[in-house]
């Protein structure tokens, strides 16, 4: 219920970052949430990150998104909720 926040699924992102890449090939999958509330658009500019600097453990810095958010896939429904850079086929 942690994980799903009491659903009955689970959202898979998948990052097209190198810094995202590279921390995920480091640590393995993670478990995490948004930066940002569900009502706002994503945050593509690592600037408009450091006003949650202290809501958060860490805030690793990477290059700016490319207006571009990372895609979001339902596994459990086989379908992608937010078609970001990578396409699931």
């Amino acid at each position: 219920d942690l994980i799903t926040a009491n659903q009955n699924t689970v959202g898979v992102r998948i990052p097209n970052s190198e810094t995202a890449k590279a921390i995920l090939n480091h640590f393995g999958p993670m478990v995490v949430t948004s930066l940002n509330i569900s009502s706002e658009p994503p945050i593509l500019k690592f600037y408009d990150t450091l006003k949650f600097e202290h809501e958060v453990d860490y805030i690793v810095q990477g290059n700016d998104l490319l207006g571009v958010a990372s895609t979001v896939y339902d596994p459990m429904n086989h379908k992608t909720l937010r078609q970001g850079e990578v396409i699931i086929e």
